[in-house]
């Protein structure tokens, strides 16, 4: 059990970047603004929105309505869960959180995503509606597949930058 704490690493780390033992990452002075959240930037920007580079979760979210059985008690708490977590980081002053690929702040709200997604496949499939649901599924996959490739600069996404890189994408014979 001897050795830097992981805290003490990341202060270390900072202070050989930057002379400085705690360093502010963002360019501006970022604040919470519960009374201001940028719901709808968070969800649909080209930018850095929610269901337009992780598509996958609106599936995720529509399956939490399905749920059946003994599985239907987890829609309130997950509801309140996943309301209360988009709220709070769509308040974030910066709320595209800086250079990342898509919400990074939104990584610890997926797992109950899973559940959702798990629920709307059952129900497809319980009631035939396995082909739309599977032809959803797949164009989201994709969409995904092609974000994660896309060497579109995640800062300064415009719809027609990401248009010319689907179009590469979609064009090109090796997606490696």
């Amino acid at each position: 059990m001897w050795g830097p704490h992981p805290a003490q690493m990341q202060l270390l780390y900072w202070h050989h970047l930057t002379g400085d033992f705690i360093f502010n990452a963002y360019d501006a002075d970022p604040r919470l603004e519960l009374a201001h959240p940028h719901l709808i930037d968070v969800a649909f920007s080209v930018r850095k929105g929610l269901l337009f580079w992780t598509p996958l979760v609106g599936l995720g979210v529509a399956g939490l309505f399905v749920l059946r059985g003994r599985a239907r008690g987890l829609l309130l708490p997950t509801a309140v869960f996943l309301a209360a977590s988009f709220w709070f980081m769509a308040s974030w002053s910066d709320w595209w959180y800086g250079g990342s690929f898509g919400q990074r702040a939104f990584v610890e709200s997926l797992p109950p995503l899973a559940i959702g997604i798990a629920a709307l496949f059952a129900w497809a499939r319980a009631g035939r509606a396995l082909v739309p649901v599977g032809i959803a599924a797949l164009v989201t996959s994709c969409t995904s597949a092609f974000s994660r490739t896309s060497s579109t600069e995640r800062s300064g996404v415009t719809p027609g930058k990401v248009w010319q890189n689907f179009s590469t994408f979609a064009a090109s014979e090796s997606y490696t």
